[in-house]
């Protein structure tokens, strides 16, 4: 809303195109209506804008092969408590989660969302366990015998494996075409998902 510029006076108000005042109450009618004339702006052209120049969400319909997002979610929750720990990147946890192949996305309501296989973190994830696992052991001064001889028995695939399958982490993997039982009967998928956890948590705290 363009309103003329005006002249004031002391106490009044001079109209731009005569030599006539006002005061009282047109006066303060006139003032109210610069302060608050934003009000009378249009704002609908943004919506306007949306459609004509097609700035709206773009609508995909599911592909063949998805992961339904909710879902995932689901399982990403059931994670944290599993791991008494709540993601800052959820991000990070999803991928950790996920061995299907990397061009299977994540699907809702018409966004299409991409996360790659957890092999990456389950390196991380492999050599933190060897981290920790060395830590404590010059801590207690421990021959390298004994090392070898923990590591057997706490970060062997067989060992996590073990460690999985009594949480049910295979319930919570992401995957297309094997059931949960078939998951759980991997060790190789169980032990690597266990990891790539480990992983997960290890970046999300900033390698703390």
């Amino acid at each position: 809303m363009h309103l003329p510029k005006l002249r004031y006076g002391p106490k009044f108000l001079l109209w731009p195109f005569s030599d006539e005042y006002s005061a009282g109450p047109l006066l303060r009618y006139v003032e109210l209506l610069h302060q608050y004339s934003r009000l009378f702006d249009r704002f609908d052209m943004f919506y306007h804008d949306l459609f004509y120049r097609r700035l709206q969400w773009t609508y995909s319909p599911p592909p063949p092969v998805f992961h339904d997002l909710l879902d995932v979610m689901t399982k990403v929750y059931r994670a944290e408590l599993i791991l008494d720990y709540k993601f800052k990147n959820r991000g990070l946890c999803i991928e950790a989660l996920k061995m299907s192949n990397p061009s299977i996305p994540l699907h809702f309501h018409g966004n299409l969302y991409y996360y790659p296989h957890n092999n990456r973190l389950a390196l991380v994830g492999d050599k933190v366990l060897y981290m920790a696992l060395v830590d404590h052991w010059y801590d207690t001064k421990r021959t390298l015998g004994e090392y070898s001889e923990i590591t057997i028995k706490s970060v062997t695939r067989v060992k996590l494996a073990e460690e999985a399958r009594e949480v049910r982490l295979a319930s919570l993997v992401i995957h297309t075409s094997l059931t949960e039982s078939e998951i759980d009967s991997r060790i190789d998928l169980t032990a690597k998902t266990y990891e790539a956890l480990l992983g997960a948590v290890y970046i999300d705290v900033e390698s703390n």
